[in-house]
C-alpha cells in the first residue's frame, strides 16, 4: 500500500550560508515559489551575519513559516527570549519546524527545556540531526542502544531531521542507506515529522544529478520524507557551483530545490 509521505507534492525549505542574502532578490526564487510548498531555511549562523534590511528583505519573499537550525543552548528560555525574540520574532520570523546539530550528552539535560521554549515561541517540532555520517553505521545501526538518546529527543520533539550530504549518500556502503532508510521508517511508525537534508557535499556539478538519484532512492524504498531540505553548509570558495543563486542557474540551491519539486511531481 502507497503511503501519503510516498505521493508529492512534498514540502521543500532552501537556503545555507553561501549565497544566502541570494534571497533577498525575489527574481532568484520566482520561478521556485511559485511552485508552492515552498519554504525558508534558515541557518542561524548565516541569518544573524546578514543585514537587517537583507533579512527583511528575505521574509517579505518566504512571507510563510520556517524553519530554522540552530545549536542547542544550556539557557533555553533566556536564548529564545533574548537572541530568538531580537533577531528573529521582532523581525517577522514565524518559526515552525527546528532543527537542532545536537551530542547525545547534551540531550538529558538540555533537551526537553529547549524544546519547550521553542513550542512556548511557535515552533510545531523540533528535531534532533541525526545521520552516521562519521561511519557509525558500521558498529551501531539505528536500533541500537546506543541512539536511544536521539529516539527519545526526536519523541519529544515530535520530529527527526537526517542530514545526508548527497556524494555521502550515495558512495556510501548500503549500510549507510540502511541506516537512514530505517530512520525514517522508525520516525515515521512513531508519527513524526520527517526532514531529510539534501547538501551538496562534493557534488558540484553533479548537484542536480545526485539530489535527484537520493530522492528516487527514497521513493523506491518507501521512505519519501514529510520533508526536503536543499541547502548547503559551504561559505562560498570561489568558483562555488551550490550557491543559493538563481533558481535558473545549474546546480544552484534554489535551482536544485526547483527542479526536485518538480520531479516529486513527474512534470520533468
Amino acid at each position: 500500500m502507497t503511503h501519503p509521505r510516498d505521493i508529492a507534492p512534498i514540502s521543500i525549505a532552501v537556503g545555507g550560508i553561501a549565497g544566502f542574502s541570494d534571497l533577498a532578490d525575489p527574481a532568484n526564487s520566482a520561478a521556485l515559489r511559485k511552485l508552492g510548498g515552498t519554504m525558508l531555511y534558515i541557518h542561524d549562523y548565516v541569518w544573524t551575519r546578514t543585514s537587517v534590511a537583507k533579512r527583511r528583505a528575505i521574509l517579505a519573499n518566504f512571507d510563510g513559516p520556517a524553519d530554522v537550525e540552530f545549536g542547542l543552548v544550556t539557557d533555553a528560555k533566556g536564548w529564545f527570549d533574548s537572541v530568538y525574540q531580537d533577531d528573529y520574532l521582532a523581525l517577522g520570523v514565524r518559526g515552525q519546524r527546528g532543527h537542532v546539530n545536537v551530542l547525545a550528552r547534551n540531550l538529558q539535560s538540555d533537551w526537553r527545556p529547549f524544546v519547550d521554549a521553542a513550542r512556548a515561541r511557535g515552533f510545531l517540532s523540533l528535531a534532533p540531526i541525526l545521520a552516521p555520517n562519521q561511519g557509525e553505521y558500521r558498529t551501531a545501526p539505528f536500533q541500537d542502544l546506543r541512539w536511544q538518546p536521539y529516539r527519545d529527543a526526536a519523541r519529544y520533539g515530535g520530529a527527526l531531521t537526517i542530514d545526508a550530504p548527497v556524494d555521502l549518500f550515495l558512495s556510501q556502503p548500503s549500510a549507510y542507506r540502511i541506516f537512514v532508510e530505517t530512520e525514517l521508517r522508525w520516525a515515521r511508525a512513531e508519527h513524526l515529522h520527517t526532514a531529510f537534508i539534501l547538501s551538496p557535499g562534493n557534488a558540484a556539478w553533479h548537484f542536480e544529478a545526485e539530489t535527484i538519484a537520493v530522492a528516487d532512492q527514497l521513493r523506491a524504498a518507501g521512505t519519501l520524507p514529510d520533508e526536503f531540505i536543499v541547502e548547503t553548509y559551504e561559505g562560498g570558495r570561489q568558483g562555488y557551483p551550490n550557491r543559493v543563486g538563481n533558481d535558473t542557474d545549474p546546480q544552484s540551491i534554489t535551482g536544485t530545490a526547483r527542479l526536485l519539486a518538480l520531479h516529486l511531481r513527474g512534470q520533468n
